[in-house]
C-alpha cells in the first residue's frame, strides 16, 4: 500500500441555497445532463 496524503487545513463548503440550486437546474443545466436528476 501507499500513504495517503491530504491537506494540512480541510474547510467545510455550505450547501448550495434554494436560489443557487434554483439557477443550477433552471438555467445551467435545465436538461440534467451534467447534474442528473
Amino acid at each position: 500500500g501507499f500513504e495517503l496524503l491530504k491537506a494540512p487545513k480541510i474547510a467545510d463548503t455550505k450547501p448550495p441555497t434554494d436560489k443557487e440550486l434554483r439557477i443550477l437546474r433552471e438555467e445551467v443545466d435545465p436538461y440534467r445532463y451534467i447534474i442528473g436528476r
